[in-house]
């Protein structure tokens, strides 16, 4: 009812002005629940302004209310920018946010060989946690395991594994040891032989 809402709008301090200065923004189509959210998380037309100045144009106010509730803003954008990647999707930085992914963290990234990835690699490296400290308890492990037996092939083994939901990540680790220079390869268990000792693959031995 009109009762109702002038009861919230009073709660949440939505006014008039409120109203002018979104518009001053350029943003349209402004409705009342657009007012409430606006005022409920900060939302004004500065901040609509800096977001489109960033290259986000097109923000609903439901992506707005996500830029607020992450912590998205100008600087978070130019930051990520700056660690290379330029990205036009709002979703990847709303990822990039819950996710974590900090400059340092790209920076092991790249300290570690890994380059050219994308959003969504990056992501995948935070949520899996792969980073300088698991490669270095990876062939701390080997060591202890080995001694001074070099590790030069690995094999990720699946049955069919370009047909399997994880082949994206199995590709990713194989990008991460190859640039240790390992070599990594992704194979069919089926393609796999047992002889002489060894397990084989393709005419190589695999170390692991």
């Amino acid at each position: 009812s009109i009762e109702d809402r002038l009861f919230l709008a009073a709660t949440v301090n939505v006014t008039t002005a409120l109203a002018d200065d979104l518009r001053s923004a350029n943003f349209p189509d402004l409705d009342f629940g657009d007012l409430v959210k606006a005022a409920i998380f900060k939302i004004d037309g500065k901040f609509m302004s800096e977001m489109k100045a960033t290259g986000f144009p097109n923000l609903s106010m439901e992506d707005l209310v996500k830029a607020r509730i992450f912590k998205i803003d100008s600087e978070f954008v130019r930051r990520t920018r700056e660690m290379g990647f330029g990205t036009n999707d709002f979703e990847n930085l709303v990822k990039f946010s819950i996710f974590k992914v900090t400059p340092e963290f790209l920076n092991e990234l790249k300290a570690e060989g890994l380059t050219d990835l994308t959003s969504e690699d990056v992501v995948k490296l935070r949520i899996f946690k792969i980073d300088a400290a698991y490669v270095d308890a990876f062939f701390r492990d080997w060591k202890l395991q080995r001694g001074d037996v070099p590790l030069q092939r690995i094999a990720i083994v699946d049955d069919d594994p370009p047909n399997q939901y994880l082949y994206p990540e199995f590709q990713l680790f194989s990008r991460l040891f190859r640039s240790h220079g390992i070599d990594a390869v992704i194979a069919d268990a089926a393609s796999l032989e047992w002889r002489g000792g060894g397990l084989w693959h393709a005419g190589q031995q695999i170390d692991l």
